[in-house]
């Protein structure tokens, strides 16, 4: 299965392969695993793209881009395609990576990195200030830059 940052297997690996397989099919689901640990999972058909960030607790904004690019990319391949931003907590480096996302992807929806980080907070249910921390915010902000 899947490893969390401290290279202990990840409790929920089987059970996320089995329940995105089973919603979205073997072939229509990308994983971008943006922890420090990279892990493979047969289980996961070898759809997993691991970003690590040099930096904690952000993705540079340089590294951002190809993540965007990476994740764009897939999209398109077809209508049916789904993208998973996945990092330790599902909570900061995730939700800032969905943010930049969707400022690259949707700019005229999210003209403001802030507008696509409030929309990510209450898609999730958590108050901003709980799913990022300010220095996750201000990698955001370069990114927009």
């Amino acid at each position: 299965g899947g490893e969390d940052d401290d290279g202990a297997p990840h409790p929920q690996a089987d059970r996320i392969a089995d329940w995105l397989i089973d919603k979205h099919g073997e072939d229509h689901f990308m994983v971008w695993n943006l922890s420090r640990t990279a892990y493979t999972s047969s289980r996961l058909h070898n759809r997993v793209v691991h970003m690590p960030s040099p930096w904690y607790p952000s993705l540079p904004a340089t590294l951002m881009l190809g993540l965007c690019k990476s994740v764009s990319s897939w999209l398109r391949l077809n209508p049916k395609n789904v993208a998973i931003l996945q990092c330790r907590t599902g909570r900061g480096r995730s939700a800032a990576a969905a943010a930049c996302f969707l400022h690259y992807q949707t700019p005229d929806q999210f003209k403001e990195i802030g507008d696509a980080l409030h929309f990510v907070a209450r898609k999730k249910g958590i108050p901003l200030h709980k799913l990022v921390n300010p220095t996750q915010r201000r990698f955001a902000s370069y990114f927009s830059a």
